[in-house]
């Protein structure tokens, strides 16, 4: 009958608002367990630094702020890494040429150790890394 028919309609169309919330959410949840994941993994890159640090105060925290540059990287966020590597000049020990090395070093390793392939060229091409040169070999006027 028609009121039949009607009645199933509206059930229909509950229904597909009903999934259409749960499915929100469960994107909602997805994005949660995904920054969370990131997190995590972020932090436990940093644990294993702090744990195997033999080295000074400003060595770790060049070689975090390189960790964390590595995990923005991975994230594809390039410009908080460009922000990380550049900081991490601060802390380098080495002259400015042998820390681009030593990124681009340590970022090849942290790949191996994940078991992915590090694209170095991929890096070096990309505007961001571009940038970060331009602002490091860019020379100061004097005063």
């Amino acid at each position: 009958s028609q009121s039949q028919l009607h009645q199933t309609e509206l059930f229909f169309q509950q229904s597909q608002v009903q999934l259409n919330q749960i499915q929100e959410k469960l994107e909602d949840t997805l994005s949660q367990l995904q920054h969370t994941s990131n997190e995590l993994e972020r932090l436990q890159f940093q644990q294993v630094i702090i744990v195997s640090n033999s080295g000074s105060e400003s060595q770790m925290e060049y070689k975090l702020l390189v960790g964390d540059a590595w995990c923005a990287y991975q994230k594809a966020n390039m410009a908080k890494m460009q922000y990380l590597l550049h900081k991490s000049l601060k802390c380098s020990p080495t002259s400015r040429t042998e820390t681009i090395l030593n990124w681009l070093d340590s970022f090849s390793e942290y790949a191996g150790k994940k078991g992915i392939q590090f694209d170095t060229e991929s890096l070096v091409k990309s505007e961001a890394w571009q940038q970060l040169l331009k602002q490091i070999i860019s020379v100061k006027p004097r005063q």
